[in-house]
């Protein structure tokens, strides 16, 4: 698990999911499948907003974030 930081790294990432964390709880998504992982969004947590209300995270598995967050969610859009 590696944290995102930069617009390339997001924009290149090693692994096939994304943790997302923020101030309601966390979340993983499948990339590049899920349609709410958008630049615009990472941009503006992570750049705009120096991470203040959440981070994003280059993940290799479900299970390797339920180690770290063992309440994260599924998102409903591309775990169906």
């Amino acid at each position: 698990m590696i944290q995102i930081k930069t617009l390339n790294h997001f924009n290149n990432l090693e692994f096939p999911f994304i943790a997302i964390t923020d101030t309601t709880g966390q979340s993983i998504h499948k990339v590049p499948l899920c349609h709410t992982v958008t630049q615009d969004r990472f941009e503006e947590k992570v750049i705009l907003n120096h991470c203040k209300n959440g981070k994003y995270f280059d993940v290799q598995s479900i299970e390797e974030a339920k180690q770290r967050w063992p309440r994260i969610k599924l998102c409903p859009y591309c775990f169906i």
